[in-house]
C-alpha cells in the first residue's frame, strides 16, 4: 500500500474495519487525532498514519 493518502471511507474499511462511521471519522480528524490534509472539500487522510496503524494492529496479532 503505497499511497500518499487515504479517503475517510478507506480509511473506515481499512483501520477501523467498518466500525466506525465515516462521521466519527471526520469528527477525530477535526479534532487532530487522525492526521488529514484538505483538497479542495475532501478530507484526506496521510498514507503513513493509514500504514503505520495498519502495521500496529498486525503487530498486536502476532503478540
Amino acid at each position: 500500500m503505497d499511497k500518499n493518502y487515504f479517503t475517510v471511507k478507506e480509511v473506515a474499511q481499512i483501520v477501523f474495519g467498518g466500525t466506525l462511521s465515516i462521521t466519527t471519522i471526520h469528527h477525530l480528524i477535526d479534532k487532530g487525532n487522525i492526521p488529514a490534509e484538505k483538497f479542495g472539500r475532501r478530507k484526506l487522510v496521510l498514507g503513513g498514519w493509514v500504514r503505520e496503524k495498519i502495521r500496529q494492529a498486525n503487530l498486536d496479532c502476532v503478540s
